[in-house]
């Protein structure tokens, strides 16, 4: 006669239902860094009217502070949502957006500083400007690949709300 446990069942790890609060923050955080790329682009068509250092320096501690920012938040959703998941493809992805991030913190880390120099003259003026569009670009496309990503990586696991609120912020993310 066999035992009624005898059979071993696998366990069966049963994926975190991903709702509107899951997404919430990162929304949010991805709307601002969107708000600070459209002041880092105005900034840099205004270039040549050449703003105030008070003006740059604030821009510069924008960046910094917004940048470091969104760090911390992806983190915190991916460690809440996709930790302990075994991702045939994700994995990749997750790298690169980890390894962009850590381009675009450095870059954002050289505009400030460039930003807060007292005086920048005429000729640095366009690096200055290419320097500027590289961020906000860089920004936004990153922006983009990690919606992009983590509807990939999430798939049946949003919940209807949270997979419009995403599809929502992605498509009215164009620039």
């Amino acid at each position: 006669m066999e035992q009624p446990f005898s059979q071993v069942l696998p366990f069966v790890r049963r994926s975190k239902v991903i709702d509107e609060v899951d997404v919430g923050a990162l929304l949010s955080d991805h709307a601002d860094i969107r708000e600070m790329c459209d002041r880092v682009e105005a900034l840099a068509d205004r270039l040549l009217e050449a703003p105030d250092h008070d003006e740059r320096s604030a821009i510069a501690d924008l960046i910094q502070s917004r940048f470091r920012k969104h760090v911390e938040i992806t983190s915190r959703f991916l460690d809440r949502v996709f930790a302990g998941e075994q991702l045939r493809v994700g994995a990749g992805m997750l790298r690169r957006i980890l390894l962009e991030q850590v381009a675009i913190g450095m870059h954002a880390e050289d505009v400030g500083e460039m930003l807060r120099e007292k005086g920048v003259d005429d000729s640095r003026t366009d690096m200055l400007s290419y320097m500027l569009r590289c961020l906000f670009d860089g920004c936004r496309r990153l922006l983009d690949y990690e919606e992009l990503a983590f509807l990939y990586l999430g798939a049946r696991r949003y919940t209807p709300g949270a997979r419009m609120t995403l599809e929502q912020a992605l498509d009215g993310a164009s620039h």
